[in-house]
Order: structure tokens, then sequence, then C-alpha cells
């Protein structure tokens, strides 16, 4: 809790234990006097709503900025080799999501050859991606173990993506077994198509002040500025990953108050804050926050 609130919440008790020693074993307050204290307390409160209601709305809008940051940046094929095999597989998810698919994802590991499992008017469909360099193959073995799933699954139809290339013998095996091979250059412009496109690289990104609830724009590499009301408004969105994850998928929860957590920078290096700071400190090591992502995988 910041401490505004703090100071709110005392002294919001404080108050509360006087007026009712006063009453019960002490000389009994005025009307008067009674009046001007739940006058007092009914302000107080009323000021801890507000800032509550501020914080609130700052996290929320800290997430929609950092969501639209992630996908504008993705549009860039660099940052695209960036992401990790499993955030590469969250955004292709989120991707086939916006053609209108229902999208079920399969475990990081063990997926037994598929990445995904989708359903669009009431026909089934096998989703798998691969993440690899630009400068891999994708050759007929591949597609061979995709056809395995698709047959276990009795898909309608397979996708299977890459951001390398595909080698004749599989591109061959794919028309035999309708498979659609979605390849670097018809990736990036699905991707273009259903996610917004920053060509100057130069977005603002939206920052409320977590006190006073007043919005400033930043460039995306503007790290901090003075709000008018005295206090420091810190761009989270100019240090963070490309983590699709905690965009797309259950976030990391906050073990104090059940927000999500968001990855931040520090002295020490990389960890997980509340996204209700400074309401709630809680922080969590990164190993702590793999093994917290990795419950939810399983419990899914």
């Amino acid at each position: 809790m910041s401490d505004l609130g703090s100071i709110i919440l005392v002294g919001f008790v404080i108050c509360i234990i006087y007026l009712t020693y006063k009453i019960h074993y002490g000389d009994k307050p005025t009307e008067e006097e009674q009046k001007k204290m739940w006058d007092e307390l009914a302000k107080n409160n009323e000021k801890f709503r507000q800032e509550m209601k501020i914080a609130k709305e700052a996290i929320k809008l800290f997430q929609e900025e950092k969501k639209k940051y992630i996908e504008m940046e993705l549009a860039d094929e660099n940052n695209l080799f960036k992401l990790s095999p499993q955030d590469f597989e969250d955004f292709i998810a989120e991707l086939f999501k916006r053609y209108g698919f229902k999208v079920t994802q399969t475990p990081y590991t063990n997926d037994r050859g598929k990445d995904a499992i989708m359903e669009k008017d009431n026909k089934k469909y096998v989703l798998e991606c691969k993440h690899y360099s630009k400068d891999s193959s994708i050759g007929r073995p591949h597609l061979q173990k995709f056809f395995a799933a698709m047959h276990e699954e009795k898909a309608e139809k397979g996708y299977f993506i890459t951001t390398c290339f595909f080698a004749d013998t599989a591109i061959e095996y794919a028309k035999n077994n309708n498979i659609e091979l979605i390849d670097l250059t018809k990736l990036k412009f699905m991707i273009n198509e259903k996610f917004p496109n920053n060509k100057n690289n130069n977005h603002l990104v939206r920052v409320m002040c977590s006190k006073c609830g007043m919005i400033y724009n930043f460039q995306k590499n503007e790290t901090k500025k003075i709000c008018n009301c005295g206090s420091e408004i810190i761009n989270e969105i100019a240090n963070i990953n490309l983590n699709t994850n905690e965009v797309y998928n259950n976030p990391i929860s906050c073990i104090k108050c059940g927000s999500p957590m968001v990855l931040r920078n520090g002295p020490s290096g990389q960890f997980y804050g509340c996204s209700r700071y400074p309401l709630c400190k809680s922080t969590m090591s990164c190993k702590a926050g793999k093994r917290e992502a990795s419950k939810i995988w399983i419990n899914q």
C-alpha cells in the first residue's frame, strides 16, 4: 500500500478507537464533536477509495499499453526471432484466434507432435510451430510426424508454421496430405494483417500517475517524468521483454493479493513484481516465477 493509503487507513482506525473510547469510558463527545469526527472519517475514507480507484485504473492502462507495445514490436521480423520457442507458440495461437479459430494449446513439452488443437466452423484443425533460425529448413520427416498427430486427432487439416523455409520434399508431402505450410514470408503477411504495424518504430506509450490519475505520453525509450502533483512516473514498458505469456496466457499471480506479476528490472537483475505496486510490494525471483508458470500449464 502507498504511504498516503497507509496514513489514511491508520488515521481511520485511530479515530474509530478514540470515538469508541470517549463514548464508553470518557466524557461523551457533544453532538457537534461527533458530527465533526464522522465527517473527517468520511473524508479520509473517500480519499482512500479514490486512491484505490486510480491505482486500479493505472494497472489496467499498463496492461493495455504493454499488450499494444508487444504486438507492435512483433511486426518487426528481427523481434520475432527474439522470442523464446514457448512465446512464439503463444503468439501464433493468438494470431489464429484473430483469424476466428478457437485455439487450445497443448503443454510446451510432450505435446505429441502438435502445439495446438483448433476449431472453426465445426471443423477440427491441428497446429504445429517451429521457431528456427532463418537459414534452417523443415524437411519431410517433420511433416510425417505432424501428419501422425493430425490422424490421431482426426483433424480436417493441419497448419505447420515456421520462421525458416520448407524443403522441396516437405512441400510435396504437404500437398498430398492437406497440410498448409506457412513460412516466414507468409507469416509476416499474416501478422501485419491482424496486428497493428508501427512503421516508424517510435510509438507513444501512455502511463498514468498512480497518485493523481493524470495520463502522460512517453516515447517508448523514455523512462520517467515528474507529474504536476510532484510524483515520479516510471515508464516500465521501456524495459520489458517480449514475453507473450504474460499478455496472452494466465500470468504469474502475486502470492499476497492474487494480482498479475510483471517482469521488472532491478539493481541485481530481473525479478517479478506485483502489478498493483505501490499498493502491493510483493516480489518474486525469476526462478520462482518460472516454477509458478510451470504449475499453471500443468493444471490446465
